[in-house]
């Protein structure tokens, strides 16, 4: 909804004359409970409810000129950061006291077009094709969104950009050599209602930890029906000059009931780094497995039953591409606990359900069970997790 600002309004707020002015707003409520039981690590048995709220607001100043800026408050129910039960103690956050969440900035960005070059700075998602290696990470409380500067070329019937992000700031008071910084370079070769094909370069360099290079392409497409996408990358790692890689290939068919089956290949080799991949979205939602070091199956069905209701089922097969090297955690921070010489790591089911009372409201339900293979010592019962969430949007 877009509504003309009131001269008055921003009176000595602009200089600017603000009857050009013309203002968006929009926003989000999100509220998720979820219990996760992973059997195979005692300590890791959780339930927790947790908020989100972001609000957008985008100003326009002409047609070409834009500043949207969405705060965003995040928290999990009766959170308690305090080592301690001191309801005097200053560092509690929890429910039903004092003290609150903070609020941050998602997005605070300027955009700028034009006819051939146009441009965004300041605080800003980078999502690109299908997020296998640069996406949003909406699943998470806060999301994922960087500090950069991108311009953006039409080419053709395609579109060129050029983005670049700092990461992490070592320090701003003294030179040091452990930023963190990220180039991307990706071009959108073809654009089309029913074809897109991508390509692109990243140089994700953590100085001192890790620098690689990873140039990729994307396809992605539907002919009569058959629908198709594959998404290959390969990665160099600086420090230890080894080449790594990642393979993403699917088919799939779309009836006009709206049922759409799909099968599925992955494999992302043992020393492989997912980056920024939107990692809930591919590995299945309990959050077991990483893409590193992986060799999957998989398969699924997407039905739209009606304008509210829509169903996703997914099953997905895990092994170990390189046996020895050890499977790893959804996050890639850890290897799991496990014997190495063993390359069957289990079988996950996922299961979600979507109602869309009205054009504001959408109710969630996902439910997951992980079996676990023989990599998994002690033959631990099954891996569960389900979870509710509320959303409005406006």
């Amino acid at each position: 909804m877009k509504k003309a600002i009131p001269m008055l309004l921003l009176t000595g707020a602009f200089s600017i004359p603000t009857h050009s002015l013309e203002f968006d707003y929009g926003g989000q409520l999100r509220v998720r409970n979820q219990h996760r039981e992973f059997t195979f690590s005692n300590a890791d048995r959780r339930n927790l409810t947790g908020l989100r709220a972001r609000a957008n607001f985008n100003i326009k100043l002409d047609n070409n000129l834009s500043f949207m800026l969405s705060p965003q408050a995040t928290k999990n129910y009766g959170e308690l950061i305090s080592a301690t039960n001191d309801e005097n103690d200053s560092v509690r956050n929890s429910s039903g006291d004092k003290y609150h969440s903070g609020v941050d900035i998602f997005e605070a960005y300027v955009l700028s077009k034009g006819d051939i070059l146009s441009y965004k700075i300041g605080r800003q998602q980078l999502n690109y094709g299908d997020s296998v290696i640069l996406g949003t990470r909406n699943w998470t409380a806060g999301g994922l969104s960087f500090d950069a500067i991108k311009l953006m070329f039409d080419i053709g019937e395609g579109q060129l950009d050029l983005a670049y992000s700092k990461i992490s700031e070592g320090s701003d008071t003294s030179n040091t050599t452990d930023d963190a910084d990220l180039v991307i370079l990706y071009y959108k070769a073809l654009m089309r209602k029913n074809l897109n094909l991508d390509f692109y370069i990243l140089h994700n360099n953590e100085r001192n930890v890790l620098e690689t290079y990873n140039y990729g392409f994307r396809l992605k497409g539907d002919w009569n029906g058959f629908t198709y996408r594959t998404e290959n990358i390969v990665q160099t790692h600086q420090q230890t000059d080894t080449t790594e890689h990642n393979i993403d290939l699917e088919f799939g068919y779309k009836f006009e009931n709206s049922l759409n089956p799909y099968v599925g290949w992955t494999q992302a080799s043992d020393r492989y780094d997912h980056l920024y991949t939107n990692r809930h979205r591919y590995n299945g939602i309990i959050d077991v497995v990483g893409r590193r070091n992986i060799d999957s199956l998989y398969a699924g069905l997407n039905y739209k039953a009606s304008a509210k209701w829509d169903f996703k089922f997914k099953w997905m097969n895990f092994k170990q591409k390189a046996n020895g090297f050890g499977a790893y955690n959804q996050a890639v921070s850890g290897q799991i606990n496990g014997d190495v010489t063993k390359d069957d790591i289990g079988n996950e089911f996922d299961l979600m359900v979507n109602y869309k009372k009205n054009k504001y409201e959408t109710f969630k339900l996902g439910m997951a069970l992980f079996s676990h293979g023989d990599y998994f010592q002690g033959n631990p019962d099954d891996s569960t997790f389900i979870y509710g969430e509320y959303l409005v949007k406006f």
